[in-house]
């Protein structure tokens, strides 16, 4: 049996690696308003990580992927021209391509899922004390320092909050 033998849970694994790898470049990326998920994950990092992946894959790995995917790759334009065996092996490589994203897209969701809680957690009490401090009839310099201080934080966060949200929505 080659690596491939338990074919979702080794694409579990490496999508689980991959996303470990870009999670932080992802969420800074986002925080500073890229909130194009879909082309983070979908550019050469992935072809790259399953193409080293895939350097050693003989016949055999090749079925048991197109064996055992739900998603088998059907372009034969993919394929078209090549040698039986080649034309096996560029079908499962690109079958794997894709159960790749399409983990790492469920992985990297609930991440970003994760760190929009964080934020709206972040955001709560200095909401709080930005109100507490809104609320009183007169204030003192450093509270009006304090209160500039908290509006810009909250600004901050809440842009985080709409770049991650859009996000999301665009998965």
């Amino acid at each position: 049996m080659g690596q491939f033998s338990n074919y979702y849970e080794y694409v579990s694994n490496e999508a689980e690696s991959f996303v470990g790898e870009y999670i932080e470049e992802l969420i800074e990326d986002i925080e500073n308003g890229n909130t194009d998920v879909y082309s983070f994950i979908d550019d050469y990092r992935l072809h790259e990580w399953c193409d080293n992946d895939f350097i050693y894959v003989d016949l055999i790995d090749s079925a048991e992927i197109i064996d055992q995917s739900n998603n088998v790759e059907t372009d034969s334009g993919l394929w078209e021209g090549q040698e039986p065996q080649e034309a096996i092996k560029t079908q499962a490589f690109f079958t794997y391509r894709n159960d790749m994203y399409w983990e790492i897209k469920e992985q990297v969701e609930e991440k970003l899922n994760d760190r929009l809680s964080e934020l709206e957690e972040e955001l709560q009490p200095l909401q709080e004390q930005f109100d507490a401090l809104d609320n009183k009839d007169e204030l003192s310099e450093e509270e009006e320092d304090e209160m500039a201080e908290l509006e810009e934080e909250i600004d901050t966060i809440t842009d985080a909050i709409s770049n991650f949200e859009e996000a999301i929505n665009r998965l």
